[in-house]
């Protein structure tokens, strides 16, 4: 599971918040059944944007979590 954050804020911030995100969504996976010895979460931070525009709608979309091989 990686985190990834809007480019709002200092490099240590956004990554901090993309491993949040990676923890909560790891949370939900586990309250799931899913064994947590089959997650690993890590965090993108600012690093991987979905969109490069600076706008509210487009930090939004970048403020998620992918889970992924």
């Amino acid at each position: 599971i990686t985190g990834h954050a809007a480019e709002r804020g200092t490099s240590e911030y956004t990554y901090a918040l993309g491993m949040r995100r990676a923890a909560v969504a790891s949370g939900y996976l586990q309250a799931l059944r899913v064994p947590s010895s089959r997650l690993r979460e890590g965090s993108r931070g600012e690093d991987a944007p979905h969109c490069r525009a600076h706008d509210e709608g487009c930090w939004r979309r970048n403020r998620r979590a992918e889970v992924g091989p």
